[in-house]
């Protein structure tokens, strides 16, 4: 095989037996080749280290804790439409680092407002927070209904779960009618009395 090269062109040129080769456009392929390869490489490599990170984020030291006593002792057996009850959260990051985190208390929306109520927290390892939400009964119903709190470790790509806890209610109780209420409604029976006692007086 014969190969020569012809620097001093206006072209170079490769002779490989009889083909010659133009060395520009060989180099231009060459390197689209080698190009493409370094982008594809980097694009493996990028997805193997977000990979990594996910996976460290969800099987290294994430964890915390809501206060299951507290939250239970909290909430009332029993409730009454129209009152607000607090209701208290405590939280604990029980991991080894410092933890964006999201806490949450979630009700049936149908009897309770609001269904959902969130308040966003960063808790050092170690750090304990209370919270407190107020809930207001609006509809009447006898059966068990659960309220929910839960702890969320959170990111800018997910949320993860840490810790949830719920506690039973069993009574929602129409409330009864205030002074208000009763002195307007006695004073209504009472015109209309007035009213009938001055309609018969004058047919007569």
């Amino acid at each position: 095989m014969r190969l020569d090269i012809y620097p001093y062109q206006t072209q170079s040129f490769i002779l490989i037996g009889t083909r010659k080769i133009e060395v520009e456009k060989m180099w231009k392929k060459s390197g689209s080749v080698i190009m493409m390869t370094m982008i594809l490489i980097a694009i493996i490599l990028f997805s193997f280290s977000s990979y990594s990170k996910a996976e460290d984020r969800s099987t290294t030291n994430l964890s915390g804790k809501i206060d299951q006593h507290l939250f239970y002792s909290s909430i009332p057996r029993q409730m009454t439409v129209g009152e607000s009850y607090e209701i208290m959260v405590f939280v604990r990051n029980t991991g080894e680092k410092e933890e964006y985190c999201m806490v949450t208390l979630v009700a049936p929306g149908e009897f309770i407002y609001p269904q959902y109520s969130i308040e966003m927290v960063m808790l050092s390892s170690g750090e304990s927070r209370r919270y407190k939400f107020l809930i207001t009964p609006i509809k009447a119903h006898i059966g068990e209904i659960n309220i929910t709190a839960k702890l969320f470790s959170v990111s800018p790509t997910e949320n993860i779960e840490l810790d949830s806890v719920f506690a039973p209610v069993f009574l929602i109780e129409q409330a009864f009618p205030t002074a208000d209420i009763i002195t307007a409604s006695v004073s209504v029976i009472g015109i209309l009395i007035m009213i009938l006692t001055i309609f018969y007086v004058f047919r007569s």
